[in-house]
C-alpha cells in the first residue's frame, strides 16, 4: 500500500529557531540592572521579572539567567548564555518566550523550564541548546514541571540537550500540548543517560504535529512514551530518524505504577527515515506498541528502498503489568517485572516498621537471575533480588520505579 507522500519539506536549520539579526542588545548587567517590571539580583546572577505583564525585550545576558516571577510576561528578542536558563516560576502563568537564543553550558539543566504550577506557558522561534556532544550537554532545551491547560512550543531548533522537550509524571493532573513545526536534533550524551528528543511522560494530551524529530545516537529514542496514558495524545506528520527504537511506546520506564504500553495514542501520517540507520532505528522503527485504544494508520517511510510505502501497524507487543501489593509482614517479595526497579517504602500513620530487609528506605532490585544493587546514602553493595517488609498496625506503602 503506498502512503501519501510528504510536504516538500519539513522544518529544518534556517526555517526555525531565533533570528536576532539587526537587533542591537543590551547587555545585562553591565549595560543595565533594571528596567519596566525587572530588576538584577547580583546575588543570584539572574534578571528577575516581577510585573505582572511585563516585556523583557533586546537584552544580551553572557553570564546569568532568567526568572520569570510574575504572569503575564513576555521574554522576547533576547540573548542568554548562563547556566540558569530561563526559569518560569510557579507564578508566572502565560509566560510568552519568544525569539530567543538560549545556551546553556551543560549539566542539570534545561534551557527553559516551567515550574509546578505555570500555566498556557509558550516557546516559539527559539534557538535552545547545550554547548556541545559530550559534558556540554544539559538535560532539557524545555522542560515543563507543570499540569497545564495549553503548553505551545513552535518553531524552536533545539540541540545538544538529553531530552528537546519533556514533561514531568503527572498523576494528579494534565498537561495538554501543542508541539508542531520545532527542529529537535542532534542529542547530547554522557554516561548513564537516557536520551530522547521527545520524553513524553504520563499525563500529556494533545497534538504533536509537523517537527523533525531526529536522534543520531544509536541508543534510546526519538519518542519515548513511557506509559498508560490517560488522555487523547496525537503525534501526526512528523518526520523521525535515529535511536535505539526510534519511537518507544511505553513500557517499565518511570513509574512502573503506569507500566504498559501508552493508551489514547493516535499514531498517523508520520515519516520515518534512514538517515542514521537502515530501519530508521538501530533495532527498527517502533516497539511496544499496545493496539487497545490506540490508532496507527498512515506511517510511511520517506526515503530508503521502501520509500513511500506504509508500514504496516505493529502488533500489540505489550500488556499492563499492574505493581504487586504489599505482602504480609515477614513475607519476601522478588522483583516480579522484566528490569532492574527501586523500591521506595513509607510508612503511614499507624504503622510501626521494624526491618526491611535488604536496607532501610531503597531497594534496586532486579530481575530474576540479574545482579542486584542496595542503594544505600553514600554507599552501594551486593544483595539479593527479593525485598522483605516486618511491620506492625497499617500497611506500609511503597512505590516501584525502574
Amino acid at each position: 500500500m503506498t502512503a501519501t507522500f510528504p510536504p516538500a519539506s519539513f522544518p529544518g536549520p534556517g526555517t526555525t529557531g531565533a533570528d536576532l539579526t539587526g537587533i542591537t542588545l543590551t547587555s545585562v548587567p553591565a549595560q543595565a540592572t533594571s528596567g519596566p517590571g525587572w530588576t538584577w539580583s547580583s546575588a543570584g546572577g539572574y534578571a528577575q521579572i516581577t510585573g505582572a505583564g511585563a516585556t523583557f525585550s533586546g537584552y544580551a545576558i553572557p553570564a546569568g539567567g532568567i526568572y520569570v516571577k510574575a504572569p503575564g510576561v513576555t521574554v522576547e528578542n533576547c540573548s542568554v548564555g548562563g547556566s540558569y536558563g530561563i526559569y518560569v516560576q510557579s507564578a508566572g502563568d502565560s509566560a510568552t518566550i519568544s525569539n530567543c537564543v538560549v545556551v546553556t553550558p551543560g549539566g542539570g539543566n534545561a534551557c527553559i523550564a516551567f515550574e509546578a504550577g505555570t500555566q498556557y506557558g509558550t516557546v516559539e522561534n527559539c534557538t535552545l541548546s547545550g554547548t556541545g556532544a559530550g559534558a556540554g550537554r544539559i538535560t532539557s532545551g524545555v522542560v515543563s514541571n507543570s499540569a497545564d491547560p495549553l503548553f505551545t512550543m513552535t518553531g524552536c531548533d533545539v540541540s545538544w540537550c538529553k531530552n528537546c522537550f519533556e514533561n514531568a509524571q503527572n498523576p494528579a493532573g494534565i498537561i495538554n500540548v501543542s508541539i508542531t513545526g520545532n527542529y529537535m536534533h542532534d542529542l547530547g550524551f554522557v554516561a548513564l543517560d537516557h536520551t530522547d528528543t521527545l520524553y513524553l511522560s504520563y499525563g500529556i494530551g494533545g497534538v504533536i504535529s509537523g517537527n523533525t524529530l531526529y536522534n543520531q545516537l544509536a541508543e534510546s529514542n526519538v519518542l519515548l512514551g513511557t506509559a498508560m496514558n490517560p488522555v487523547p495524545l496525537a503525534v501526526t506528520g512528523n518526520l523521525l530518524a535515529g535511536a535505539g527504537y526510534t519511537v518507544q511506546a511505553g513500557g517499565p520506564t518511570g513509574h512502573i505504577t503506569y507500566s504498559g504500553p501508552m493508551q489514547n495514542l493516535t499514531f498517523t501520517g508520520n515519516f520515518f527515515s534512514t538517515l542514521y540507520y537502515p530501519d530508521s532505528g538501530v533495532y527498527g522503527p517502533v516497539e511496544n506498541w499496545g493496539v487497545p485504544a490506540n490508532t496507527w494508520s498512515g506511517n510511511c517511510w520517506l526515503d530508503g528502498p521502501l520509500a513511500g510505502q506504509e508500514i504496516p501497524e505493529p502488533a500489540g507487543d505489550y500488556t499492563y503489568q499492574a505493581p504487586p501489593a504489599v505482602p504480609a509482614s515477614g513475607t519476601p517479595l522478588a522483583n516480579p517485572f522484566g528490569v532492574p526497579c527501586t523500591v521506595v517504602v513509607t510508612a503511614p500513620a499507624g504503622c510501626t516498621l521494624t526491618a526491611v530487609t535488604p536496607t532501610p528506605n531503597t531497594v534496586l532490585i532486579p530481575p530474576a537471575g540479574a545482579a542486584s544493587q542496595v542503594l544505600v546514602p553514600g554507599a552501594s553493595m551486593t544483595a539479593g533480588a527479593s525485598i522483605t517488609l516486618t511491620y506492625s498496625g497499617t500497611t506500609p506503602t511503597w512505590t516501584w520505579t525502574s
